[in-house]
Protein backbone atom coordinates (compact mmCIF):
# COMPACT_ATOMS: atom_id res chain seq x y z
CA UNK A 1 0.00 0.00 0.00
CA UNK A 2 3.21 2.23 0.34
CA UNK A 3 2.68 5.18 -2.26
CA UNK A 4 -0.74 4.32 -3.00
CA UNK A 5 -4.07 6.27 -2.48
CA UNK A 6 -7.57 4.96 -2.14
CA UNK A 7 -10.33 4.18 -0.10
CA UNK A 8 -8.95 0.41 0.66
CA UNK A 9 -5.70 2.45 1.92
CA UNK A 10 -7.09 5.48 4.37
CA UNK A 11 -9.08 2.64 5.95
CA UNK A 12 -6.44 0.23 6.67
CA UNK A 13 -4.63 3.35 7.84
CA UNK A 14 -7.54 4.72 9.88
CA UNK A 15 -9.11 1.77 11.45
CA UNK A 16 -6.10 -1.59 10.90
CA UNK A 17 -7.27 -5.16 10.05
CA UNK A 18 -8.82 -7.56 12.10
CA UNK A 19 -8.96 -10.95 12.84
CA UNK A 20 -12.59 -10.97 13.30
CA UNK A 21 -12.57 -12.27 16.95
CA UNK A 22 -13.11 -10.08 19.75
CA UNK A 23 -11.24 -9.99 23.20
CA UNK A 24 -11.99 -10.16 26.62
CA UNK A 25 -13.75 -6.77 27.13
CA UNK A 26 -15.43 -7.18 23.34
CA UNK A 27 -12.70 -5.18 21.29
CA UNK A 28 -12.00 -6.39 17.84
CA UNK A 29 -8.42 -7.87 17.57
CA UNK A 30 -6.28 -6.28 15.50
CA UNK A 31 -3.86 -8.24 13.22
CA UNK A 32 -0.34 -7.59 13.85
CA UNK A 33 0.97 -6.85 10.45
CA UNK A 34 4.29 -5.43 11.66
CA UNK A 35 5.44 -8.83 13.06
CA UNK A 36 5.27 -9.96 9.11
CA UNK A 37 6.38 -6.75 7.64
CA UNK A 38 9.28 -6.97 5.56
CA UNK A 39 9.63 -3.67 3.49
CA UNK A 40 12.43 -1.54 3.92
CA UNK A 41 10.62 1.48 4.34
CA UNK A 42 10.64 2.82 8.06
CA UNK A 43 6.49 2.51 9.41
CA UNK A 44 5.83 4.80 12.01
CA UNK A 45 1.93 4.21 13.42
CA UNK A 46 -0.65 4.18 16.10
CA UNK A 47 -3.90 3.76 17.17
CA UNK A 48 -2.99 0.54 19.40
CA UNK A 49 -2.08 1.96 23.19
CA UNK A 50 1.60 0.07 23.72
CA UNK A 51 4.03 0.83 27.62
CA UNK A 52 6.63 1.71 25.06
CA UNK A 53 7.51 2.55 21.81
CA UNK A 54 9.07 -0.01 20.47
CA UNK A 55 10.64 -1.02 16.55
CA UNK A 56 9.53 -4.17 14.88
CA UNK A 57 10.31 -4.69 11.42
CA UNK A 58 11.43 -1.37 10.03
CA UNK A 59 7.96 0.11 12.04
CA UNK A 60 7.51 1.15 15.20
CA UNK A 61 3.87 2.23 17.27
CA UNK A 62 4.45 5.43 19.32
CA UNK A 63 0.67 5.41 20.44
CA UNK A 64 1.45 5.81 24.07
CA UNK A 65 -2.32 6.45 25.84
CA UNK A 66 -1.58 9.99 25.74
CA UNK A 67 -5.61 10.55 26.07
CA UNK A 68 -5.80 8.20 28.17
CA UNK A 69 -3.46 9.84 30.73
CA UNK A 70 -0.14 8.45 29.36
CA UNK A 71 2.17 10.21 27.31
CA UNK A 72 2.37 11.43 24.35
CA UNK A 73 5.36 10.40 22.24
CA UNK A 74 7.25 11.94 18.95
CA UNK A 75 9.38 10.23 16.28
CA UNK A 76 12.53 12.70 15.33
CA UNK A 77 13.51 11.97 11.99
CA UNK A 78 16.06 11.41 10.44
CA UNK A 79 17.35 11.58 13.97
CA UNK A 80 15.35 8.41 14.71
CA UNK A 81 15.04 10.01 18.33
CA UNK A 82 11.86 9.15 20.36
CA UNK A 83 10.63 12.27 22.61
CA UNK A 84 7.92 11.99 24.94
CA UNK A 85 5.87 14.23 27.20
CA UNK A 86 3.64 12.71 30.13
CA UNK A 87 -0.02 13.13 29.38
CA UNK A 88 -1.54 16.70 31.82
CA UNK A 89 -4.67 14.67 33.19
CA UNK A 90 -6.79 11.68 31.44
CA UNK A 91 -9.11 13.05 28.90
CA UNK A 92 -11.11 9.68 28.03
CA UNK A 93 -11.61 6.64 30.55
CA UNK A 94 -9.81 3.55 28.74
CA UNK A 95 -12.08 0.98 28.10
CA UNK A 96 -8.96 -1.51 28.58
CA UNK A 97 -6.52 -0.69 31.42
CA UNK A 98 -3.28 0.91 30.40
CA UNK A 99 0.45 -1.49 31.30
CA UNK A 100 1.48 -0.09 34.65
CA UNK A 101 5.26 -1.63 33.84
CA UNK A 102 6.87 -2.44 30.71
CA UNK A 103 7.55 -5.71 28.77
CA UNK A 104 10.74 -7.78 30.12
CA UNK A 105 11.62 -8.29 25.77
CA UNK A 106 10.90 -5.61 23.36
CA UNK A 107 8.50 -6.75 20.15
CA UNK A 108 11.65 -7.52 18.06
CA UNK A 109 13.20 -9.46 20.86
CA UNK A 110 10.40 -11.75 21.17
CA UNK A 111 9.51 -12.15 17.60
CA UNK A 112 13.17 -13.30 16.86
CA UNK A 113 12.45 -16.02 18.86
CA UNK A 114 10.18 -17.95 16.60
CA UNK A 115 11.54 -18.35 12.79
CA UNK A 116 9.50 -17.55 9.88
CA UNK A 117 10.40 -20.25 7.82
CA UNK A 118 9.57 -18.05 5.10
CA UNK A 119 12.26 -15.76 5.45
CA UNK A 120 14.81 -18.79 4.78
CA UNK A 121 13.40 -21.03 1.75
CA UNK A 122 13.48 -20.93 -1.45
CA UNK A 123 15.69 -19.08 -3.74
CA UNK A 124 16.85 -15.86 -1.65
CA UNK A 125 19.16 -12.76 -2.48
CA UNK A 126 21.07 -10.65 0.03
CA UNK A 127 23.33 -7.69 0.10
CA UNK A 128 26.31 -7.50 2.43
CA UNK A 129 28.47 -4.87 2.88
CA UNK A 130 31.40 -6.56 0.10
CA UNK A 131 29.43 -7.72 -2.03
CA UNK A 132 25.67 -6.37 -2.81
CA UNK A 133 23.94 -8.85 -4.28
CA UNK A 134 24.68 -12.78 -3.14
CA UNK A 135 21.98 -15.29 -4.91
CA UNK A 136 21.75 -18.46 -2.58
CA UNK A 137 20.11 -21.46 -4.14
CA UNK A 138 16.78 -23.15 -2.81
CA UNK A 139 19.05 -26.15 -2.10
CA UNK A 140 22.00 -24.63 -0.58
CA UNK A 141 19.05 -23.08 1.98
CA UNK A 142 17.50 -26.53 2.80
CA UNK A 143 21.14 -28.33 3.51
CA UNK A 144 21.86 -24.87 5.82
CA UNK A 145 18.41 -25.26 7.49
CA UNK A 146 18.93 -28.69 7.98
CA UNK A 147 22.09 -28.53 9.39
CA UNK A 148 20.93 -25.14 11.86
CA UNK A 149 17.86 -27.26 13.33
CA UNK A 150 19.95 -30.27 14.05
CA UNK A 151 23.43 -28.53 15.56
CA UNK A 152 23.06 -24.91 16.23
CA UNK A 153 21.65 -23.28 19.10
CA UNK A 154 19.84 -20.04 19.83
CA UNK A 155 23.09 -16.81 20.48
CA UNK A 156 21.35 -15.73 23.67
CA UNK A 157 22.06 -18.82 24.99
CA UNK A 158 25.95 -18.50 24.19
CA UNK A 159 28.30 -17.88 26.63
CA UNK A 160 31.07 -15.52 25.44
CA UNK A 161 34.86 -16.14 26.50
CA UNK A 162 36.59 -12.49 26.50
CA UNK A 163 39.97 -13.76 27.03
CA UNK A 164 41.46 -16.97 24.55
CA UNK A 165 41.30 -20.38 26.78
CA UNK A 166 43.77 -22.96 26.35
CA UNK A 167 42.48 -26.60 25.39
CA UNK A 168 43.05 -27.83 28.98
CA UNK A 169 40.87 -25.20 31.04
CA UNK A 170 37.64 -25.77 28.60
CA UNK A 171 35.38 -27.73 30.59
CA UNK A 172 33.56 -30.79 29.28
CA UNK A 173 30.18 -30.55 27.02
CA UNK A 174 28.57 -32.60 29.07
CA UNK A 175 29.08 -30.24 31.60
CA UNK A 176 27.92 -27.62 29.87
CA UNK A 177 24.62 -28.82 28.35
CA UNK A 178 22.39 -27.45 31.41
CA UNK A 179 23.81 -24.25 32.13
CA UNK A 180 20.44 -22.55 31.02
CA UNK A 181 18.25 -25.16 30.28
CA UNK A 182 15.57 -22.65 29.41
CA UNK A 183 14.42 -19.18 28.81
CA UNK A 184 13.15 -17.39 31.93
CA UNK A 185 13.73 -14.09 32.78
CA UNK A 186 17.01 -11.76 33.04
CA UNK A 187 17.59 -11.88 36.58
CA UNK A 188 17.45 -15.84 36.23
CA UNK A 189 19.85 -15.94 33.23
CA UNK A 190 22.34 -13.39 34.72
CA UNK A 191 22.10 -15.64 38.11
CA UNK A 192 22.87 -19.23 36.00
CA UNK A 193 26.16 -17.26 34.37
CA UNK A 194 27.25 -15.93 37.28
CA UNK A 195 27.40 -18.70 39.04
CA UNK A 196 28.71 -21.12 36.06
CA UNK A 197 31.62 -18.38 36.22
CA UNK A 198 32.17 -18.72 39.59
CA UNK A 199 32.76 -22.48 38.94
CA UNK A 200 34.65 -22.50 36.18
CA UNK A 201 37.50 -19.91 36.28
CA UNK A 202 38.41 -19.75 32.60
CA UNK A 203 35.20 -18.27 32.03
CA UNK A 204 34.48 -14.41 31.84
CA UNK A 205 31.23 -12.36 32.22
CA UNK A 206 29.53 -12.01 29.00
Amino acid sequence: MQGRGSGKVREFCLYGETTGETDQIGLPVRYNWAADYRGKAKVVYGHTVVDRPDWLNETINIDTGCVFGGRLTALRYPEMELVSVDSHQVYSKPVRPLVSEPAEFSAQQTLDDVLDIEDVIGKRFIATRLRPRITIRESNAAAAMEAISRFAVAPQWLIICRQPCRPAQLPSCRNTSNILPRRSNTSEITASVRSFVRKNTWAHEP
